[in-house]
């Protein structure tokens, strides 16, 4: 247990650190790039997600639930990386002229091109940083992390500043990438100081090509705003949508990937050792509302001042899609784990029926929506969620006998913490007048309500963090 709260310890920081890096660079880049070239690199971004999708084809995670993980098998998981992300590279290359010419935009070429060179450094860090999460060895993925997020940050202002418009975010993703690479290299664990190989290649693509489909699937789907609302509404809409949508993925990227970065190998682990997988999984499940339900409730009652701060007068049309969308992920956090524990039991092929559901959905959702405004298109992802609920507890109460009764009892603790929580910041928007002059004071005083809300609520609730809480502050008054 101590192994598992120094590792959530470690994930966390190097989270929020990121989170303080990312902030920074959102702020700044906000101020210096406008919607229009905001919109264009989403565009770009959003097709070769398509490619990352297949880029990984699964070897992250084979590394970290593969059960005997001999030298043969890390030699092939490498050189598969490397010959599944090489080409990649080489048909985003390919395919660059004729999206450009269906968008109509030439500046999109040029970040298609940048990002498709990309896929030529991942595949030298993406497997190592596997393998350190395997063996759990956090504090050199923070270093790993930190790194990537400083030089990603550092070079989209420089290069912002210095003109390059849209291209800024393409150059900034791939020095990221090379700064990865490198950085991972000088942590690598001995086990992975091998030649590539595809000796055991039947082992590794059995696994690959299941968790590659279930990606490609899955990133259509989370691709799709951007594709179609480029075609029918244009690049200022995708910017106004692709910043809300960053918004709100705040907590995905920098809080709940830092659970899910210790929650899979120590879920793999506990398969391993016949552990009992329900237990850990409903109270995982306890820990992550805890964060997300707050989180986004504060962000929904407090978008106004929150957009204004962080980009400035000229995205204040992303404040209503924010408000929205909020909604919809906090459906979500009820079943962001469910594909960590079926990846850690070897279930791939279970999550790819769920998303073989949920990303047709989505898209026949925001095809239906748009032309009535991106806020039609927010409003349809509650549904989309919805849906998303319904079939991963079905499959998961397949492996495991879970039951809707038994989530609910896990969340109860979670759901009185949040109104808690969210006393003060309805307070403040009830009695304190919030304009374009007057931000700093009501967001500080919410924001302090909030947290103070949240431990109070904590301290009067028998959720499973207070236990955690006190033993961290006894651990640190002993020191």
């Amino acid at each position: 247990m101590a192994s598992i709260r120094r590792s959530f310890a470690l994930s966390f920081a190097a989270k929020y650190s990121d989170l303080a890096i990312s902030t920074v660079s959102i702020i700044v880049i906000a101020r210096l790039l406008t919607p229009a070239e905001i919109g264009v690199y989403s565009v770009g971004a959003a097709v070769t997600a398509l490619g990352h999708a297949l880029r990984d084809f699964g070897v992250s995670n084979y590394l970290i639930q593969e059960k005997e993980l001999t030298p043969a098998r890390i030699r092939t998981a490498l050189g598969m990386a490397i010959v599944v992300a090489w080409a990649m590279a080489f048909l985003i290359f390919l395919i660059s002229d004729p999206i450009t010419r269906f968008y109509g935009d030439p500046g999109l070429r040029r970040v298609l091109i940048i990002l498709s060179a990309s896929f030529l450094v991942i595949p030298f860090g993406s497997p190592v940083v596997a393998l350190l999460r395997r063996e759990m060895a956090f504090g050199s993925l923070y270093v790993v992390g930190v790194t990537n997020s400083a030089v990603h940050a550092i070079t989209a202002i420089t290069l912002a500043m210095l003109g390059f418009s849209f291209t800024s975010l393409a150059w900034a993703a791939l020095a990221a990438a090379a700064a990865t690479a490198i950085a991972a290299s000088a942590y690598r664990p001995h086990v992975a100081w091998l030649f590539p190989s595809l000796k055991e290649w039947r082992r590794v693509v059995r696994f690959g090509t299941i968790s590659s489909g279930t990606a490609i699937v899955t990133q259509i789907g989370m691709s799709a705003p951007d594709i179609i609302l480029g075609r029918i509404l244009g690049f200022v809409a995708v910017g106004m949508y692709s910043r809300a949508q960053g918004l709100i993925s705040v907590f995905h990227r920098d809080v709940m990937s830092a659970i899910a970065n210790v929650a899979l190998p120590a879920f793999a682990l506990r398969h391993r050792e016949r552990g009992d997988l329900k237990e850990s999984y409903l109270k995982g499940l306890g820990f992550v509302t805890l964060f997300a339900w707050p989180f986004y409730g504060f962000l929904s009652v407090m978008t106004y001042p929150i957009v204004r701060l962080l980009f400035g007068s000229q995205w204040d049309a992303a404040v209503p899609l924010v408000r929205i969308l909020a909604v919809a992920v906090a459906i979500g956090a009820l079943w962001n784990l469910i594909s960590h524990v079926l990846i850690a039991m070897g279930k791939i092929d279970n999550i790819l029926r769920c998303e073989l559901v949920i990303q047709p959905a989505r898209i026949v959702m925001i095809l239906i929506a748009a032309p009535f405004g991106l806020s039609m298109v927010a409003a349809s992802q509650i549904i989309v969620y919805l849906i998303g609920l319904l079939v991963y507890y079905r499959q998961i109460s397949l492996v495991l006998p879970i039951s809707y009764s038994d989530v609910f009892r896990a969340v109860v603790p979670s759901i009185r913490i949040a109104v808690i929580s969210l006393i003060a910041p309805a307070l403040v928007i009830a009695v304190m007048e919030i304009g374009p002059t007057d931000l700093w004071w009501p967001f500080l005083v919410a924001f302090s309500g909030c947290g103070l809300g949240w431990l109070l609520g904590l301290w009067l609730s028998d959720h499973p963090a207070k236990a955690e809480v006190k033993s961290m502050i006894d651990h640190m008054v002993r020191r």
